[in-house]
C-alpha cells in the first residue's frame, strides 16, 4: 500500500508540477487525485507525520483542480462554449464531486438572477440613476416629484431592460450546462451525466432557474407596488412593453 501510494503521488506531482493551467491534463490529474484520496482513506494513514505533509499537498492540489474546473465550466456557460463545460464537468466527475459542483453552479446563477430582479426594481437606485427625479427627488411613497415622472419612467424601463438582458444570459448559461449534462456519458457505464445529478420527477436545472425567477419577480413586484404607486402605474400602463421584454426572454 505504501509503495503504491508513493508511486501514485510521484506521478501526480510530476503531472501538476509547474504546469500552466492551459497545458495541465486536468482530467488525468483529477482521476489520480481521487485515487490518492481513496488510498489514504483505505490505508488509514491520517495522523502519521510523514504522511500529513503529503495529505496537505493533496488537499491544495484538489483545490487547484476544482478552481480550474469551475473556471472552465463557467467560461463555457457564459461564452456558449460547450467544450469547456464538457472538460470541466469531466474533472468534477473524476474528483467524485459532479453533483455537488453542479448544485453549486445552479445556486450561483440562480442567486445572480434573483439579485438582478431586485436591483432592477430598487426605487432608491432608480432615483439616483435618473438624477433624483428632479429637485425634490423621490418622495417617501416612491413617487417622483412633479416634473420628474418622465425621467423616472425612463430609468425604470432602462433598468428593467438591462435586467432582462442579464436574465437571458443566466437562463442561456444554465441551458448550455443542462445540454452538456444530457449528452455527456460516464465512461464504461454510458450513464448520462445528467442522471448523476438529477432524478426523474425532480425539476430540471432550467426549471429550477425559471421557478426562482418567477418567485423573485412576484415578490419584488409586490414589494415595489406596495412601496411605490409610480412603479405600479408605469408597469400597468406599459404592460405591452413589459410583456414584450418577457417574451424576448423566452427566446
Amino acid at each position: 500500500m505504501g509503495l503504491f501510494c508513493m508511486t501514485y503521488l510521484i506521478m501526480l506531482r510530476d503531472l501538476v508540477a509547474g504546469g500552466a493551467p492551459d497545458r495541465l491534463d486536468l482530467d488525468k490529474a483529477a482521476e489520480m487525485h481521487r485515487e490518492m484520496e481513496l488510498l489514504y482513506q483505505e490505508g488509514n494513514l491520517a495522523g502519521i507525520s510523514v504522511v500529513e505533509d503529503e495529505i496537505r499537498w493533496l488537499s491544495e492540489t484538489g483545490s487547484r483542480l476544482r478552481g480550474e474546473a469551475m473556471k472552465a465550466v463557467e467560461r463555457g456557460m457564459d461564452e456558449s462554449n460547450r467544450n469547456d463545460i464538457w472538460c470541466g464537468l469531466q474533472v468534477f466527475y473524476n474528483l467524485g464531486e459532479l453533483r455537488s459542483s453542479v448544485d453549486t453552479l445552479v445556486s450561483k446563477y440562480k442567486g445572480a438572477a434573483v439579485n438582478n430582479v431586485g436591483t432592477a426594481l430598487d426605487m432608491k437606485a432608480i432615483s439616483t440613476s435618473s438624477g433624483g427625479f428632479g429637485p425634490g427627488g423621490v418622495q417617501r411613497s416612491g413617487t417622483p416629484q412633479v416634473g420628474g415622472g418622465k425621467r423616472a419612467a425612463e430609468a425604470l424601463w432602462e433598468r428593467t431592460g438591462r435586467c432582462m438582458d442579464e436574465l437571458h444570459k443566466v437562463v442561456t448559461a444554465v441551458w448550455h450546462l443542462q445540454t452538456v449534462l444530457s449528452k455527456k456519458r460516464v465512461p464504461f457505464t454510458q450513464v448520462l451525466f445528467l442522471h448523476e445529478v438529477w432524478q426523474e420527477g425532480d425539476p430540471l436545472l432550467t426549471d429550477q432557474i425559471w421557478e426562482a425567477l418567477v418567485k423573485a419577480f412576484a415578490s419584488q413586484m409586490k414589494s415595489a407596488f406596495t412601496a411605490s404607486s409610480f412603479v405600479k402605474v408605469a408597469f400597468t400602463h406599459g404592460y405591452p412593453k413589459l410583456f414584450s421584454m418577457i417574451e424576448n426572454l423566452l427566446e
